[in-house]
């Protein structure tokens, strides 16, 4: 669940958390593991006065201007925005320690599992974006603070199935830049297989009876991961054969569910198609929960089988990013101590 939080109090949504969490526990969850992110608008500065004085006036004027394009403007003044910036108050806005402990707030309220922090409303200049920026991420959250379930002490299993017949490839050149952004956004273990190299027990396997144990082991091994990755080149105009073999063999209901990354690489843009009208259609028939946002990367992309182009690394981010919560309550394996 996404929660707003633009003005009034924080415990405005204590009732919605609280009837989602209820429902979630009628219909067999866990409702202490559903996860729920605050959305509100914020500025990080040296100090609590400074933050307030550079983040007032383009708030005021985006509620202003925001608000008259629905018809009517909303005027904001400087004593009614700092009484959304105290503790009590909806504004992640402050000095680093002011925001921290509100988030922290926040989580004990909620049991907020993600925040989503906007600065650069009312046209905030660059300067000042990003300077809130790296408070946010070296003061507010600095490196080595826990992550995303570790406090549950359990880690995200992640299995990629592998669809290149090349070793090393543009393919698993992109599926390393998508396991290292989710590394750094929980705690994850990896297991990679690669259908090109699963030999005669896979390859001449008709039916999931004919597999020998070895690949029997490699199946299941995508069927109970938390997170499943199916990367692949596009091959005249679709996934290579060995690939759709190998989902040939796996268990019509077992993928039912499972969050499944969709990426693919190929010679140019047009072939990011494949993603839409040939890997998204056959994890639908599998009933997997297959995550929004696809990947691809062009050769162009590359050097070599490393990724380059920063959009196609914004777009990795951004794929993560919205699912990360989904992930951190599916995260199923203890964390090593």
């Amino acid at each position: 669940m996404a929660l707003a939080l633009l003005l009034g109090p924080m415990t405005t949504h204590e009732e919605t958390v609280r009837l989602y969490r209820a429902a979630a526990a009628e219909a067999g969850h866990d409702a202490a593991a559903m996860p729920v992110s605050i959305n509100a608008h914020g500025y990080v500065g040296r100090t609590s006065q400074a933050a307030r004085d550079t983040m007032y006036p383009y708030f005021a004027r985006g509620m202003l201007d925001n608000n008259h394009q629905r018809g009517a403007g909303f005027p904001l003044s400087r004593p009614v925005f700092d009484a959304q910036a105290t503790p009590a108050a909806g504004l992640l806005v402050g000095s680093a320690q002011e925001v921290a402990d509100k988030l922290l707030a926040y989580h004990e309220l909620y049991g907020v599992t993600r925040a989503i922090i906007q600065m650069g409303f009312g046209g905030m200049p660059q300067k000042e974006h990003l300077a809130a920026i790296e408070r946010l991420g070296t003061e507010v959250a600095p490196p080595g603070a826990p992550r995303g379930g570790e406090e549950r002490g359990m880690t995200l299993r992640v299995v990629v199935v592998n669809g290149s017949p090349n070793e090393p490839s543009k393919t698993m050149g992109l599926v390393d830049v998508v396991l290292a952004t989710l590394d750094g956004m929980m705690p994850i273990e990896v297991a990679r297989i690669d259908v090109y190299r699963l030999g005669p027990g896979f390859t001449g396997a008709v039916e999931r009876d004919d597999v020998t144990p070895e690949v029997e082991s490699e199946l299941r091994l995508a069927e109970e991961a938390d997170l499943l990755v199916a990367a692949a080149p596009v091959f005249r105009g679709s996934y290579p054969g060995m690939f759709k073999h190998f989902f040939d063999l796996v268990e019509q209901y077992a993928l039912a569910g499972k969050p499944v990354l969709l990426a693919a690489t190929g010679g140019g843009e047009h072939h990011a198609l494949m993603l839409e009208h040939a890997l998204r259609p056959l994890f639908g028939f599998f009933q997997a929960l297959t995550v929004p946002v696809a990947i691809f990367a062009s050769a162009g992309d590359f050097d070599g089988t490393l990724l380059l182009n920063p959009r196609v690394h914004g777009r990795v981010e951004l794929a993560l990013a919205d699912v990360a919560d989904l992930l951190r309550a599916r995260a199923t394996s203890p964390a090593p101590s």
